[in-house]
């Protein structure tokens, strides 16, 4: 099952009423200066941002709190060893933790406090662990 799937299938799922379009993606990837992994893209194009399962998923959109841009960089502002290629896709609130992802797919778990650690090999893997 894809994660577009399994997102769709949960019963707390909401999302933005349209996808971000492919040159909304493009701009996105360029301001950042990275790729992002087939399955964000996709997910984005879906959904632009959505929630499910007690996870609140970054995305292509303009509001700010939600938008994988505005996260990441300030992720990278309070995470001096992030590497440049990851982008973020969930920000924890309750514990600090910030869920990325590179363009392979895998999803990695960071804070200002921790190091980063690999958490799944990709987003669908995520929820489903998660």
């Amino acid at each position: 099952m894809s994660f577009v799937k399994q997102l769709k299938q949960d019963e707390d799922f909401v999302s933005m009423p349209k996808g971000a379009a492919e040159k909304e993606i493009i701009e996105a990837e360029e301001e950042l200066g990275l790729s992002f992994s087939k399955e964000f893209i996709s997910y984005t194009k879906e959904f632009g941002c959505a929630s499910a399962d007690g996870h609140e998923f970054l995305g292509v959109v303009r509001h700010k709190r939600l938008s994988v841009v505005e996260q990441t960089i300030l992720a990278r502002e309070e995470i001096p060893a992030l590497p440049l290629s990851f982008y973020a896709v969930e920000i924890s609130g309750d514990d600090g933790i910030v869920v990325f992802q590179d363009k392979d797919g895998k999803v990695y778990g960071a804070s200002t406090q921790h190091k980063i650690t690999k958490l799944a090999d990709s987003l669908e893997e995520y929820l489903l662990d998660y």
